[in-house]
């Protein structure tokens, strides 16, 4: 059998494992920690609290190969036992079947036993011989699936090995070292020729992997020494003891996935004592936990009675549904309140006290129905009110109808707003007024209406006006509000919210532009950037839009340097720098191209006031500018800047030196400029809202 074996395997080339093939060790496995049982069981924080570190599993040596009892050589002169052929094949039989094709040392053990086997059967058993070589038959087709699956095996190790290449070369080693392990798990499941290709495939890489593993024990070592020195610190740090039991909870699962390291028993006495005496102010934050534990269940346990003297209650008293209502929103804040509670005691409490809420709720909705049927009557009885001649009979009978329903009850917040709906239409048809009324009372909110749209009208005249007329128009400001206010009537129904929405916007667009209104100073300030702007920006834009050498030195000539150089401007050097550069430029540049980096700098620029602005006022930053808003964050929390919160008159100066600045800021392509500004300008609006 093991010849015809051979010959399958051959044509497959997979190559067989004898009994005398060789051992390959394991991959190096991953130090392991075991979790040490804690000390009590006072919450899950505790018991997670202690970790003990077991020794690094032991390496088998490259050479050494394990000996089996069922490779061992068969002596037919050694006075053997005497053996039951028939149950062993039996066994070998159930064996073979339950085992899969993909286990190549497992069928070759088999098949020893097999060859083995037949060797001892006598001669003239031919029945057992017969089941002897149905038995081979049945391994030798396994065998030859077995040399498919290796085949298999081989191709899925070279795509490994493409892998761990990469990995290496990446110097990714938490990809690197699973893929080892992989390819390390295929080599043991195969023999022969395949079993050598694939040691000579990664014979290349296993320097390279132990390299790994040793850097990986020193980062393990060097990781443990730095988990040492905060445990340590944990023991003086003020922490409250249920994040400090959370704290070494977190530092010991981090030791434990850390693994195997150089000094493993030193460092982990260090670590455990540490450990130890950090947990001792946790060992009084738990027993006194347990103790309010105790005394909720006792509070709890009280409120459950209480509850259950209510309900005995009520059997002898009249109950509304707005008492059970208070009952059921007080018992639950109080069940909330008294929590938590152990466990293993909460279970009972739970069924007793939802079993007596419960029993309220079917008492409130037992009212509750009671109420319906109430208010079902009165809608029915409003309804023939609406047929009866004497109007004034029905109108009267309507009002004691309206009073019943104010002392029917309430059922559900659905059911109560439907039923409303219904015994209102009924009593607006008892109590409708004549057309004429309806009429005038239309032709009134109309009016109402046209009168509100008119004053939102001027209002929003008031938002087109520049900052010196806005500043004498306060008055007519204040007018408008106070109209728009007591023309407000309250019969206007369907546009009252469009136009309270209107008059919002405006007022709070207005309020803003009043607070922005710079004072003296400032606009003399803005006045005197406005006239330096007003030299430079019609030059600026002919610059920009040149498209040869000879535009560019016409659209230079056009600037008034005589104009320029008597020109007053701020004094201030954070203002007049950046508009004396302005000027510089238009002189200075020889071409578009520079002239057209320059703007390009002055866009950056703009863009970087617009950003640090919108941090400032919590505004969002567009997608494309996101990474430079993350970056000046992380700058301004390196630096500690916007750590307190300021104040608002520091928003304001903010603001002001903000628009300021910005205007200075130059040369800008008009549509850059406007997209910028009008970023800033909401800046600048919810920063002075703040």
């Amino acid at each position: 059998m093991k010849k015809g074996r051979q010959q399958k395997q051959q044509k497959a080339n997979v190559p067989q494992l004898d009994a005398a093939s060789e051992s390959e060790p394991e991959p190096e496995p991953e130090t392991k920690l075991e979790t040490e049982s804690a000390a009590s069981a006072e919450s899950v924080i505790e018991k997670a609290a202690e970790f003990a570190e077991a020794e690094p599993a032991k390496q088998p040596a490259e050479t050494e190969t394990p000996e089996s009892p069922d490779n061992a050589p068969i002596d037919p002169t050694v006075n053997a036992d005497p053996v039951d052929f028939a149950a062993e094949i039996t066994v070998l039989s159930a064996e073979l079947e339950a085992l899969s094709i993909k286990n190549t040392t497992r069928l070759v053990t088999v098949e020893n036993r097999v060859n083995r086997l037949r060797k001892l059967i006598p001669a003239e058993q031919t029945e057992l011989l017969a089941n002897h070589a149905n038995l081979a038959a049945a391994l030798s087709a396994k065998f030859e699936e077995n040399g498919g699956h290796q085949l298999q095996l081989e191709t899925a190790t070279r795509e490994l090995t493409a892998t761990l290449e990469q990995a290496l070369a990446d110097g990714q080693s938490h990809e690197a070292l699973p893929a080892w392990d992989k390819i390390q798990g295929n080599l043991s499941n195969t023999s022969g020729e395949i079993r050598a290709r694939i040691k000579a495939l990664i014979a290349p890489f296993k320097t390279k992997i132990d390299e790994l593993r040793d850097w990986k024990i020193f980062a393990a070592t060097e990781k443990k020494k730095e988990l040492i020195q905060h445990m340590q610190q944990l023991i003086e740090s003020k922490m409250n003891a249920g994040d400090k039991a959370k704290r070494i909870s977190k530092f010991h699962a981090e030791w434990k996935n850390l693994g195997r390291s150089n000094q493993n028993e030193e460092l982990w006495a260090q670590f455990k004592q540490f450990s130890d005496k950090a947990y001792e102010p946790c060992k009084e934050y738990f027993k006194q936990r347990k103790q309010q534990m105790a005394e909720n269940h006792k509070a709890r346990k009280a409120l459950i009675e209480s509850l259950e003297q209510e309900i005995e209650r009520f059997k002898e008293t009249d109950i509304d549904v707005a008492t059970l209502n208070k009952l059921l929103s007080s018992a639950d804040a109080d069940w909330k309140r008294y929590a938590p509670v152990e466990q293993s005691k909460i279970k009972t409490l739970q069924r007793r006290y939802y079993d007596l809420v419960n029993k309220i709720r079917k008492q409130r909705k037992d009212l509750s129905r009671g109420n319906l049927d109430k208010k079902k009557d009165l809608i029915q009885r409003a309804e023939q009110l609406v047929e009866l001649e004497d109007k004034q009979q029905a109108m009267n009978t309507a009002k004691q109808l309206q009073q019943e329903w104010k002392t029917a009850g309430p059922t559900s917040f659905k059911e109560d707003k439907k039923l409303w709906e219904q015994f209102r239409a009924a009593c607006d048809k008892i109590f409708s007024k004549r057309s004429e009324e309806r009429d005038q009372r239309a032709a009134s909110i109309k009016q109402a209406e046209q009168e509100l749209n008119q004053i939102l009208n001027k209002l929003s005249a008031l938002t087109e006006l520049n900052d010196e007329d806005l500043r004498k128009a306060r008055a007519d400001f204040n007018e408008q509000v106070q109209a728009f206010s007591g023309a407000l009537d309250q019969r206007i129904r369907k546009q009252r919210s469009k136009l309270l929405d209107r008059f919002n916007n405006l007022k709070r667009s207005l309020d803003t532009r009043f607070k922005t209104l710079p004072d003296k100073k400032s606009q003399q300030l803005m006045d005197r950037i406005n006239a330096g702007i007003g030299h430079l920006v019609d030059v600026e834009d002919k610059l920009l839009q040149c498209k040869d050498e000879a535009a560019f030195e016409k659209a230079r000539s056009e600037f008034d340097v005589e104009a320029w150089q008597q020109l007053e401007l701020t004094g201030k050097e954070t203002y007049d720098s950046l508009l004396q550069t302005r000027a510089s430029l238009i002189q200075s540049c020889q071409n578009a191209a520079n002239y057209a980096s320059q703007s390009q700098q002055a866009e950056t620029a703009l863009r970087g006031l617009c950003i640090a602005l919108e941090i400032r006022a919590g505004v969002d930053t567009p997608e494309s500018d996101q990474a430079q808003r993350m970056a000046l964050q992380l700058s301004q929390l390196q630096t500690g800047f916007g750590q307190s919160k300021p104040s608002q008159q520091e928003n304001n100066d903010l603001a002001q030196d903000s628009r300021l600045r910005s205007l200075c800021i130059g040369p800008l392509a008009h549509e850059k400029s406007e997209q910028l500004r009008e970023r800033l300008q909401l800046s600048l609006q919810r920063l002075l809202r703040h």
